[in-house]
């Protein structure tokens, strides 16, 4: 009653999917980068906007930058939502195969919980069996030391008799 629970994992769909987590992180890091980047053109412009004396041109320059920042950061969001972007019949059969898998952890405990209980009770059965075994034995021995005596005694007796009444 020993059931092989080993995963059996495809290498090649592994490799498919460790590949693609991969490409999702480094798409994630450079939308972060794309964040980071964004903010920083947007303090430069804020402190711009705050000096009393302000080019035309720079400011343009300025803003132009942080509307290529915005379409940078938005490029970026987009591929990782493409990486992200998850087939419903995929995330069905992912449900389905998590809830057999969780059928089958529960058929194996309840399994694995009976195997226990019925293992204690045997282990019950085996001490009592023992206990009655070691309880017959001292008794055995008992009785063998008891007759041994016994025959000791009539040995003695024999033998203090034959040196009272010897034999012609």
């Amino acid at each position: 009653m020993q059931q092989d629970t080993s995963l059996k994992i495809n290498p090649s769909e592994l490799k498919h999917f460790l590949r693609h987590v991969c490409m999702v992180g480094v798409k994630h890091k450079e939308k972060e980068q794309a964040r980071v980047d964004l903010n920083n053109q947007l303090k430069k412009i804020k402190k711009l906007s705050l000096s009393q004396k302000v080019e035309k041109g720079k400011m343009e320059k300025e803003i132009k930058q942080l509307k290529d920042k915005i379409d940078t950061l938005m490029e970026k969001e987009t591929k990782l939502i493409k990486h992200v972007k998850v087939d419903d019949n995929t995330v069905s059969n992912l449900k389905e195969k998590i809830k057999t898998l969780e059928e089958d952890i529960s058929i194996a405990r309840t399994e694995k919980d009976k195997a226990n209980f019925d293992n204690k009770e045997e282990i019950k059965i085996i001490a009592g069996s023992i206990n009655h075994i070691r309880t017959k034995m001292h008794e055995i021995i008992k009785a063998k030391r008891y007759r041994e005596d016994k025959i000791r005694e009539l040995e003695d007796k024999v033998k203090h008799s034959a040196l009272k009444h010897p034999s012609p």
